[in-house]
């Protein structure tokens, strides 16, 4: 009982900490799952378009099997 009230203020902010990153990560969970962007904002002109979310992927010059440019070493 002597150490729970030398140590009750530590055990209290370990707690809270606990409790406040449990909700943090259960409302990721919970917007992942109900499709939204954890970035708030549209895919249309971000840089990792079709890469973090459920959308489909673009296709690029090298998915779709074109060959890719061949650079000359110069030495």
């Amino acid at each position: 009982m002597e150490w729970l009230v030398e140590n009750i203020g530590t055990l209290t902010v370990a707690l809270i900490l606990i409790a406040v990153v449990a909700y943090i990560v259960l409302s990721v969970l919970k917007d992942k799952k109900a499709g939204r962007h954890s970035c708030g904002c549209g895919c249309e002109n971000c840089a990792l378009r079709g890469k973090c979310c459920n959308s489909a992927p673009e296709k690029t010059a090298r998915s779709a099997g074109a060959k890719a440019p061949e650079h000359s070493s110069r030495l």
